[in-house]
């Protein structure tokens, strides 16, 4: 029964999402986003309250995909020495609100700014603890230029900097941000 719960509530948040990239937010409409769901109005609402807690539910539904990805990723490479690789290009390749994105922010700049501006502190953290194993590993990390946190933060931002002007070389990005924290002699080992 929960599952089907947890099914439903993926599937709300998913219509949203979609309604969120054709219209955005002020014109987000419940009976739009129960469409796109395919579900009852009633069935909505026993989830969600009203359409503020519809969008902060969005809001942190997005954040766990974003875990997800990092998790997934680390799960498939766990070798601590290709650590930072792993987390930058999970960060130059994360579409930073959703596949619709650009169009949220085309539609709501203020919105989707502000989303940003929210989890940034937190997509922080997820970052450096992900790249704490290989803490030691990082030569700017290692030699007290930079911390963890800081490494984290410098990706970050080039990852977040791509919903304005999309990389045409991922990869490239990747190991130029490597680079910049001087670990792109990993690179160079494998």
């Amino acid at each position: 029964m929960a599952r089907d719960a947890g099914a439903t509530v993926d599937r709300i948040l998913e219509g949203a999402l979609a309604v969120l990239a054709r219209s955005g937010p002020r014109k987000l409409s419940i009976s739009d986003v129960c469409q796109e769901a395919a579900v009852a109005r009633g069935t909505l609402y026993r989830y969600f309250a009203s359409k503020d807690e519809l969008l902060d539910a969005v809001a942190r539904y997005v954040g766990r995909g974003a875990e997800s990805r990092l998790a997934l990723a680390i799960e498939r490479q766990p070798d601590p020495a290709q650590r930072v690789e792993v987390v930058f290009d999970v960060i130059t390749r994360f579409d930073w609100l959703h596949p619709g994105h650009r169009q949220i922010l085309e539609h709501e700049p203020r919105f989707a700014l502000a989303y940003i501006r929210d989890v940034f502190p937190h997509f922080v953290d997820l970052a450096a603890a992900a790249l704490e194993p290989a803490a030691d590993l990082i030569p700017t990390v290692r030699d007290g230029q930079l911390t963890v946190r800081d490494v984290a933060e410098i990706a970050l931002r080039a990852g977040a900097s791509t919903v304005y002007l999309p990389a045409d070389d991922a990869e490239r990005l990747t190991q130029a941000m490597m680079a910049m924290v001087g670990a792109g002699s990993y690179a160079a080992r494998r």
